[in-house]
């Protein structure tokens, strides 16, 4: 067993990439629920994004290039497609 993390943020839901080189999760460590990327060999992690009101925990497609989560905005839970490179989300 390896820890990837340091325990200290409520970790969610962690998901490998296609290659499974990135695992994507979500986390509560600061209030809101961020999205992050972690690299699984050296650890090197990076926010995808900050989505108040996230409902779901994300997911990577299957071309590992995006990211696909469930937002909950103004009352209504949609899905959303993020691209990793751009960081443009849209509403799927």
């Amino acid at each position: 067993m390896r820890y990837l993390t340091r325990g200290e943020d409520l970790v969610l839901t962690p998901r490998f990439s296609p290659s499974t080189q990135e695992i994507t999760y979500m986390s509560f460590g600061q209030g809101d629920p961020r999205v992050f990327a972690i690299q699984y060999r050296d650890r090197q992690r990076e926010v995808v994004g900050n989505f108040p009101g996230m409902t779901f925990a994300p997911r990577f497609s299957p071309d590992g290039q995006r990211v696909i989560m469930s937002l909950q905005q103004g009352g209504n839970a949609n899905l959303y497609v993020m691209d990793l490179r751009s960081k443009y989300k849209r509403r799927g």
